[in-house]
Order: C-alpha cells, then structure tokens, then sequence
C-alpha cells in the first residue's frame, strides 16, 4: 500500500505532506518513530491533517495509539480499529467525547474543538474519506 504521507527531516523540524498541502512540525524522538511507523500504515485516502492537528495528535493521540504498551488501538494497525470503524463515525466520536474502556473522556484533548476531534478521530482509526 503506497502511503500519501511523506516525512522529511530537516534538523528537528518535520514536514508531512499530503499532495499539496504540507504541515512543519517538531515531535520528540519517540513519538516521532511511533508516528512515522504508523503513517506508513495510514489509508492513502485519508485527508492529510494541518500544523494545528498534528501538535494536538502529537501531544494527545498518540501518547496511547503510538503506544505499543498501553491497551489501546494502535494507529496504523488496522485489525485494531476493524471494528470500531464497522461501528461508523458517529458511535466513534459519542465514544471519544464520553471516553471508553481506558480512554478520558475527549482523550485528554482539553485544546481540542469538535473539528478538531472529528479529524483526529478520523487520521487515528483510519477512517476513509467521505
């Protein structure tokens, strides 16, 4: 599967881009090796986030889906998110709002708008683009 993602290292600066649209970032060295392994694994029809959603993922998401330690669904390994994605969007993000199993209530996204949680939730579980 060719992954729609592309990361370049530029010192400790990090573009991804998508197409046309590119996010810079600066992630620590082990979020970082967890966000490159799943982006190589991400759907290539999912919509590339911005520089706002990336901090937030970086600093909130991936702290348990980056993490191969914690019980949470790994982002980027689909047999994890196999059935959250058969239960559709909707029941995903009441879940994520109201928190589930080990995870807060808006995944300790305190920062994050409804948009925001949308689009992460989306990028995390892999779903497709409508």
């Amino acid at each position: 599967m060719k992954c729609k993602f592309l990361l370049v290292k530029s010192m400790s600066n990090y573009e991804i881009s998508n197409n046309n649209k590119t996010s810079r970032i600066v992630l620590g060295s082990t979020v970082l090796v967890a966000f490159i392994v799943s982006a190589l694994f991400i759907s290539p029809s999912i919509a590339a986030p911005g520089a706002r959603q990336i901090k937030l993922l970086s600093n909130n998401c991936l702290q348990c889906h980056a993490n191969p330690e914690s019980t949470a669904p790994l982002m980027g390994v689909a047999k994890d998110w196999k059935a959250v994605i058969e239960q559709g969007e909707d029941v995903t993000m009441k879940n994520l709002v109201l928190g589930i199993r080990g995870m807060p209530p808006l995944g300790y996204c305190s920062a994050c708008s409804e948009q925001d949680l949308r689009e992460l939730m989306r990028l995390v579980a892999g779903f497709p683009d409508k």
